[in-house]
């Protein structure tokens, strides 16, 4: 007897467990085709669809909620065409299986691209773009990219549509474009490149590629003016990049870069070499420093190469670096007579020890000024250990370019400047410091190089607790008052703040005298005041 009660039991329980699947409207036909079914549980509230064999997730949705009833009542679609397939509900011990139906692939739809790297993924109802994996290619080399026209989840569905492909490589080969497999090259080396295939009305699909640069095998010389232009597929002329070089003057800056690249002009950012140079004339001339210009991450920016050694003219110029690596072919460069006229100065031309004085020059070309050049400032004459130049090569840009100069000790300093033929040389006086300079002084407003008032002044070695300036008019009204507790200014040494002429409202000061008082309160509390008149002039 305790046997049958626990057949019966187990009869119960197994009874309890099935879930029944039915379409009252008939069965599913086509893929995308919403179809009516009813699903049936003893006590689930919400089961995984599956679709049999292997238990594909060929249904969409792949999970429906039953309701209070323990019923299902709705519409699902199959995903893939299959023979003799079953619709299967599961959760937890209860499942169940519907009859075998047939279903086909469903209507056109839209169009759908596989590129290398990537895997077909048919029919997935989690995965309704139908491929997995990214695409990945190297420039210049073939791909296959399989097109195809399907229904609305990616099953191919027989065409005799013809695909529109467009890429975001402008110099991608895509042939004549055809169903199934198509043999594209693309050319320039992108994170990521977009191929889109439209066309009969479908929806489009795009592929996108990541296309990875090859080994470098030649550099690219860009000049000013010129403009990289990875993937070009011209054959003549200048390949690889696009604009016209600028001309160039005997004796001035010229800065040029250097890439190295693929066949394809694509920049290898792996490529390093501690040396490269630019070369022009029979037999080669090398217009470049040695010591200096080097490739680091597959470029060299900022080679100034020096046409002082070659004629006025055109002159065809390479790059080759010390690996053997060259560029494919030579570029002209047209070179103009070099400055014939240069201005020099110092303002101020006395400063007190520590306090900046600004070298501005000035050149011309034929009474022009100066595009784009350099000019070479060297100490000839005074204590060289307490000199001290911002820059000693100047850039020179529409006829201006300026640096700083400044010494640690009194003397005079004279430098010599040299910008192509041309030399001339200036002194600079430096006296001892007072307590505050104010430069310039007076401050006219809108003056060339006036944008600021530069008030200099003295810290004690051990550094300051505070720094405080005030600007007064005549009648002792404060016009700015400024406190600084950190940073430069108090730091030990000759220091400087700078004052563009506003009052605390921010509103330019009328114009007239001023007093600037800087008050100094060091780390030890010990307090000095220094003072200094100076005028404003609009």
């Amino acid at each position: 007897m305790k046997k049958v009660a626990l057949l019966t039991v187990l009869l119960v329980v197994a009874a309890s467990a099935a879930i029944t699947i039915t379409f009252p409207s008939g069965d599913p036909t086509t893929v995308g085709v919403p179809v009516r079914v009813i699903i049936t549980s003893g006590s689930a509230t919400k089961v995984d669809l599956f679709v049999n064999p292997g238990t594909q997730t060929w249904v969409d949705p792949t999970e429906v909620i039953l309701g209070d009833d323990f019923e299902f009542d709705g519409y699902i679609e199959i995903t893939h065409p299959g023979t003799g397939i079953t619709l299967f509900a599961s959760k937890g011990v209860e499942n169940g299986e519907s009859d075998p139906f047939d279903v086909v692939v469903g209507d056109a739809s839209r169009w759908h691209i596989i590129a290398p790297g990537e895997t077909e993924d048919r029919g997935e109802a989690d995965n309704p773009e139908g491929k997995t994996g990214s695409a990945s290619v190297t420039a210049g080399e073939d791909g296959n990219y399989n097109i195809q026209v399907c229904d609305k989840w990616s099953n191919i569905v027989s065409s005799t549509l013809t695909p529109v492909v467009s890429c975001t490589d402008s110099f991608a080969d895509l042939g004549t474009p055809a169903i199934g497999l198509n043999m594209f090259k693309l050319r320039e080396a992108k994170n990521q490149q977009t191929i889109t295939v439209t066309g009969g009305g479908l929806v489009q699909d795009v592929a996108n590629v990541k296309v990875n640069s090859s080994e470098a095998t030649q550099l690219l010389l860009l000049c000013p003016g010129e403009n990289f232009l990875p993937g070009d597929n011209a054959t003549s002329g200048y390949p690889g990049k696009y604009g016209e070089p600028v001309d160039a003057f005997l004796g001035s800056l010229y800065l040029v870069e250097i890439r190295a690249v693929d066949d394809y002009w694509n920049w290898v950012p792996s490529y390093d070499d501690p040396e490269v140079n630019v070369y022009a004339g029979t037999p080669p001339v090398n217009l470049t420093d040695q010591t200096t210009d080097a490739i680091s991450g597959g470029h060299a920016t900022g080679v100034n190469v020096d046409f002082k050694e070659v004629a006025v003219g055109g002159e065809y110029i390479d790059a080759e670096d010390s690996k053997g690596l060259q560029t494919a072919y030579s570029t002209e460069v047209i070179v103009l007579p070099g400055i014939d006229s240069l201005a020099i100065s110092l303002s101020p031309s006395t400063v007190p020890v520590g306090v900046h004085s600004d070298l501005e020059i000035r050149a011309w070309v034929a009474g022009d000024p100066l595009s784009l050049g350099s000019a070479l400032a060297k100490l000839i004459d005074g204590p060289a250990a307490y000199f001290h130049i911002l820059e000693d090569t100047i850039q020179i840009q529409d006829g201006f370019g300026s640096t700083e100069v400044w010494a640690d000790t009194t003397g005079t300093y004279c430098i010599e400047i040299t910008a192509g033929a041309l030399m001339d040389t200036i002194c600079l006086t430096v006296k001892e410091r007072p307590g505050l300079t104010v430069i310039p002084n007076p401050f006219k407003y809108g003056a060339e190089g006036h944008d600021a008032i530069r008030f200099s002044y003295k810290v004690e070695e051990t550094g300051a607790a505070e720094i405080m300036l005030l600007i007064a008019d005549p009648y002792g009204n404060i016009v700015y008052k400024a406190t600084y507790t950190s940073g430069e200014v108090v730091s030990p040494g000759q220091q400087e703040i700078y004052w563009d002429g506003t009052n605390s409202k921010g509103n330019r000061i009328a114009s007239g005298m001023y007093q600037a008082v800087v008050k100094v309160t060091l780390k030890n509390l010990s307090t000095e005041t220094l003072k200094k008149n100076f005028i404003v002039i609009w």
